[in-house]
């Protein structure tokens, strides 16, 4: 649920303002089916024969398989707090389809794991804009400033069973209502600076952020910018910007998850049993980025409505909120293994990471894991964007003709315990891709043809065909080379028509993909190893379902 109220106004002939504020709802419902309780799997699954050195004075059937909790004198299972029900019914776990549908229905007895987290946001904003009441030589000077409020909420109820972590798997906690809000104030100014002098013009602007976050504190961004009409046919353009990205309520406040493993002690070495809890992080800070960006435009006077441009961007992010698996966080605090983080060097109790253990066992021995997101990685992408626009007269019409693409030449992520990596061109994400079309219009009447195409990728920088590869799949693709389980070009054939009937109604068609192109085939890789027999179409980039009709009709009024 959502609504908005919005109000706006102007302030004399040069200035306008506008206000509004937004409250939304929204509420999630999760259950969890057939979610064994682990304390009355424990008792189902410890079952003895029923012999007289046993049975007490219990009216059990010598020979019988029975819970060992049912015999006299036995304690009931407690697993995690919970205390298995009575009337426990021996569970038989070898072979299949041999459960009994009562001892089942005993394992699943409450069958209520479920989370329903409900989520709220109100924002606040008002911002005011206009030119100054002096000017520069070369012209007004415009601006922009305004504040926001915005506040972010969330409650989850989870059931107690849950809450204990009684469940075998997918446990959560409830929390009361918890919360972060958000101050902000901003500024934009766009001067011109230079005009019909060594140029035709020249235009600087800058603009500034201040935000306060409740959970982390104050940060500031801000952008700079210039463009420069250089002649009628040549126009550069360039920014430099210090962004944020703040951590969403997920990230802050994901309640504890919990689930059970057998790990190696650090400090012991021995085999012990814990408990992993997976949860949200308060003391998560925002992500920054730091993005160049430069490009030129070209709009030749000697081919009229012709544009052209060329922008190169640069981004690199730092203190990007990640999750290291425990495993990593277990090598990495070990002494006597060897570091995957600082390769060379062993494991070192003092890394900050180890903080993420708990030592609450007996004698001290690991009990506890802390699964939670941290500012710990940073990633750097770079690129550039091509565009081109041409109108022309044609028939008794007009035709436009347009083509974007773009090039991803780098994207690197760097995490402690994983090896640095540039996925650009892999895994289905090629650098190169674009789309090209020309729409034609005559009266009321509009034709448009458009090709999307997609370069070649690697499935993946390190695959290899390796043992697992059949007779049938090992020769799909190279297995050395610069082709290693090359991805091929792909291209689809889409049109677009439309007919305005008037002026407030108007019906459209549509038909993606016309050649019916089907995704491409690439290996399954396990370990970066194809696995086999394996070939499965990438569905992240590629069009899965083929040739598509769509009619639709709009109204406008």
């Amino acid at each position: 649920m959502r609504g908005v109220f919005t109000l706006e106004g102007t302030l004399g002939d040069n200035w306008s303002w506008n206000a509004y504020y937004e409250h939304s709802e929204t509420r999630i419902t999760i259950h969890v089916a057939n979610d064994a309780e682990t304390a009355n799997l424990t008792a189902a699954q410890d079952a003895v024969t029923v012999t007289t050195a046993n049975r007490g004075t219990s009216s059990l059937p010598l020979g019988s398989i029975v819970c060992r909790s049912s015999l006299p004198g036995q304690a009931a299972v407690v697993v995690a707090g919970v205390t298995a029900q009575s009337g426990c019914i021996p569970l038989d776990i070898f072979g299949n389809a041999v459960a009994s549908p009562n001892a089942a229905a005993y394992v699943n007895a409450h069958n209520t794991n479920f989370q329903d987290p409900t989520l709220n946001q109100d924002v606040a904003e008002g911002s005011i804009q206009g030119t100054l009441p002096w000017q520069l030589p070369a012209g007004p000077v415009a601006v922009v400033f305004g504040a926001g409020y915005r506040k972010e909420a969330a409650m989850v109820f989870a059931s107690a069973i849950s809450s204990q972590a009684g469940f075998s798997s997918a446990n959560g906690s409830a929390f009361p209502t918890s919360s972060y809000n958000v101050m902000e104030g901003f500024a934009e100014v766009d001067a011109p600076i230079l005009k019909n002098t060594f140029v035709e013009s020249l235009d600087v602007s800058a603009a500034g952020r201040m935000t306060s976050y409740s959970t982390s504190g104050l940060v500031e961004t801000w952008k700079l910018g210039a463009t420069s009409q250089i002649t009628d046919d040549f126009k550069l353009r360039t920014t430099w910007s210090v962004d944020i990205r703040a951590p969403q309520l997920n990230e802050l406040y994901t309640p504890s998850s919990f689930g059970g493993s057998s790990v190696k002690d650090p400090k012991t070495q021995a085999t012990v049993q814990i408990i992993n809890d997976t949860t949200g992080n308060i003391n998560l800070v925002p992500e920054v980025a730091r993005t160049v960006s430069g490009g030129v435009v070209l709009t030749p006077t000697f081919i009229p409505d012709l544009t052209v441009s060329a922008d190169w961007y640069s981004i690199n992010v730092t203190g990007e909120i990640a999750t290291i698996a425990a495993a990593t966080i277990l090598n990495q605090c070990n002494p006597t293994a060897a570091s995957t983080i600082h390769p060379g060097q062993l494991g070192n109790v003092n890394d900050p990471l180890c903080t993420a253990l708990i030592f609450a066992g007996p004698g001290g021995a690991l009990s506890n894991t802390i699964n939670e997101p941290i500012n710990i990685s940073s990633q750097t992408t770079s690129g550039l964007d091509l565009a081109a626009n041409y109108s022309m007269d044609f028939w008794e019409g007009n035709i436009a003709w347009s083509a974007v693409a773009s090039l991803n030449d780098e994207n690197t992520i760097t995490q402690p315990g994983t090896p640095t990596n540039d996925s650009a061109g892999t895994a289905g994400n090629p650098k190169w891709r674009g789309i090209a079309s020309a729409a034609y219009t005559t009266g009321p009447y509009s034709l448009t043809v458009q090709g999307r195409w997609y370069g070649t990728s690697k499935q993946a920088n390190t695959a290899n065909s390796g043992n697992l590869a059949t007779a049938s799949t090992s020769n799909l693709y190279p297995t050395t080379g610069d082709g290693q389980f090359e991805i091929p070009f792909v291209a689809y054939l889409d049109l677009r028509g439309s007919y305005k009937w008037n002026d407030n109604v108007q019906l459209y068609g549509a038909i993606d993909n016309v050649t019916d192109v089907p995704p491409p085939l690439v290996p399954s890789l396990a370990s970066n190893v194809k696995a086999q027999g394996s070939l499965v179409p990438t569905a992240t980039t590629y069009d899965l379902l083929g040739r598509k009709f769509r009619l639709g009709i709009r109204f406008n009024y």
